[in-house]
């Protein structure tokens, strides 16, 4: 997943591929903003078969496992308990593997994809930094939508920031975000690596990824974010058009209590927000403008960002805005532009309602905050986020009691 090499291209190739001091927000994947997914991903890296009873009471609908030499029957194993605890897998394709013949392939996919728990394929990740070429990745990808009767969607994480266009045509879905406290960079830098996948793969549908680790255990000074942190992460990346989340790793992450319980809090607010973060672009004309503070956010790889960025999401009868700061120091931003009679607002999470004259209201945010808004809400409450299937086995299929 993190690579000490990474950062070094990613600048290199940053600079040739993004133009510096740009702000610019990069195209949706659909028209309106709306998800592709048909449900709210939030899911985690490593976890191991044996914690997987303990991931969907936390919050969280879909898993992955690392492990480069998996058998098929660990595979049958690790979905099968992924169904009965009511989860959803990213499914790995072992990277020890790679070059085994069409049969293998074909058996593995034939097999696997039998399971409703089955949601994602998982490509070998980080291709361009491990020096696996395209032919060897389009190879599998076009032998899991020839034998995979569901036509699931085949994802990819990359560990550059880009470009990443060679890429596009073996990636039905693409997983990229910043570490900032791996990458020491400003936390700015989720906007800059998905936005190179956006402009890098514009039809392709985002998925963000976020730190659950402490750099430390790769050797870096940066630590683990706080909550606070986190939260950040998390809204800076759906602000920026991610349609889901995972985080990197439960394994590394659950050794930080701290972290961990914010998440447990996060993914709480997120699934409460589900049905809301997959609606489309409410149609409004708001504008933000900073009036006090940093009007730019500190430069990522010589780029620098409005501090205020912001998204709505809703429809006639319920509309929501999403404002982060990407500025490290306290701003006071105004935002204009809401409907006539529309005489407060509400900060979700916070327990304040803030005025609204003459469609504009101002608020504060403190550096790298979050902010909530629920601008109207005439709907019933809202039902709960879609979870997993119900636990069924596949016909003929069984495994052993756990991986070896």
């Amino acid at each position: 997943m993190i690579r000490m090499i990474k950062l070094m291209i990613s600048m290199c190739m940053l600079l040739s591929f993004l133009i510096t001091g740009t702000d610019v927000k990069p195209p949706s994947p659909t028209e309106t903003g709306e998800s592709q997914f048909g449900f709210f991903p939030t899911g985690l890296y490593t976890v191991p078969y044996e914690n997987i009873p303990e991931i969907q009471p936390a919050g969280f609908n879909m898993v992955q496992v690392y492990h480069d030499t998996q058998t098929l029957d660990e595979a049958i194993a690790y979905l099968e308990a992924a169904q009965a605890n009511g989860l959803w897998v990213m499914q790995n394709m072992p990277r020890d593997f790679i070059d085994a013949g069409d049969e293998f392939w074909i058996e593995w996919v034939t097999r696997l994809s039998q399971y409703d728990a089955l949601k994602w394929w998982y490509l070998p990740e980080e291709p361009t930094l491990r020096g696996v070429d395209h032919a060897t990745l389009r190879r599998l990808y076009d032998i899991i939508h020839q034998y995979d009767p569901q036509n699931r969607p085949v994802a990819m994480y990359f560990g550059i920031i880009g470009p990443l266009d060679q890429w596009c045509d073996i990636a039905d879905l693409i997983i990229v975000g910043c570490y900032p406290e791996y990458s020491q960079a400003p936390r700015a830098c989720m906007k800059t690596w998905i936005d190179a996948a956006h402009l890098g793969c514009p039809s392709t549908p985002l998925v963000g990824a976020a730190s659950l680790f402490d750099s430390r255990t790769f050797g870096l000074p940066g630590g683990y974010p706080s909550p606070f942190q986190a939260r950040f992460d998390a809204y800076t990346a759906l602000i920026d058009g991610a349609q889901g989340l995972f985080w990197f790793s439960y394994a590394d992450g659950v050794q930080i209590p701290e972290l961990w319980k914010g998440i447990h809090s996060l993914v709480a607010e997120l699934n409460s927000l589900a049905p809301v973060l997959q609606q489309g672009s409410a149609g409004l004309e708001i504008q933000a403008r900073v009036l006090d503070g940093p009007e730019q956010s500190l430069p990522v790889n010589g780029i620098t960002y409005n501090s205020i960025q912001f998204m709505h999401k809703g429809n006639h009868s319920q509309a929501h805005l999403f404002a982060s700061n990407l500025s490290e120091k306290p701003v006071r931003a105004e935002f204009s532009g809401l409907p006539a009679g529309l005489t407060s607002v509400t900060v979700l999470f916070e327990d304040r309602t803030l005025p609204v004259s003459q469609g504009a209201f101002s608020d504060d945010f403190a550096g790298n905050d979050v902010h909530v808004y629920r601008l109207w809400d005439e709907t019933p409450t809202a039902a709960a986020p879609q979870a997993a299937p119900p636990s069924t086995t596949a016909p003929g299929e069984t495994g052993p009691d756990q991986p070896g």
